[in-house]
């Protein structure tokens, strides 16, 4: 059952009457991307359904040093000085991160690739737009931070499920 596990997962290769090898490169099963990818919609109602309960896990499982590392990157983000790229970075860091926290492989890659197809969208211009218009939603994240570091699950849930409602109310009064 291992070697099936790792077959599946694109580590080894088993061939019959040969033997078993490690695979050249891993295979990546992920949905392809055709046109214009998964719109933004489609990728915040995800985000919506997964980084709250991300969020809750984290913060009944976050380490002292995972909190430390989430309070240096809301510093980062308050540089008023910081391009909305740079904005952008910081802020996959910080969703990323908590992500970590939560201590489930499933969920850290989900939202790795929703990251991912953030970046890699046509539409990824409009969120450094809206950025660069609205100024970037360091309240937001502080609240998520601060309910996650007092370990208390129901509030990270909240604070997060607030701030995916008004990235995509922003986003959709963008697009309107």
């Amino acid at each position: 059952e291992a070697m099936i596990a790792l077959e599946l997962s694109g580590i080894i290769e088993i061939r019959s009457g040969s033997g078993i090898y490690v695979a050249k490169k891993k295979k990546i099963k992920t949905p392809e991307v055709v046109g214009y990818g998964i719109g933004p919609f489609e990728n915040l109602e995800m985000r919506y359904i997964l980084e709250p309960e991300i969020c809750a896990l984290a913060a009944a499982r976050i380490s002292n040093d995972q909190i430390a590392l989430l309070q240096r990157i809301i510093e980062q983000m308050k540089n008023p000085k910081l391009s909305p790229e740079s904005f952008e970075i910081l802020d996959s860091e910080l969703h990323i991160t908590i992500a970590k926290a939560c201590a489930n492989s499933a969920l850290i890659a989900s939202i790795q690739w929703l990251w991912d197809l953030r970046k890699e969208s046509v539409f990824s211009g409009f969120t450094l737009d809206e950025i660069k218009k609205q100024g970037p939603c360091i309240t937001e994240h502080e609240k998520i931070v601060q309910a996650i570091s007092l370990r208390n699950p129901e509030k990270a849930r909240t604070a997060m499920k607030y701030h995916i409602d008004n990235a995509t109310t922003t986003t959709n009064i963008e697009f309107s």
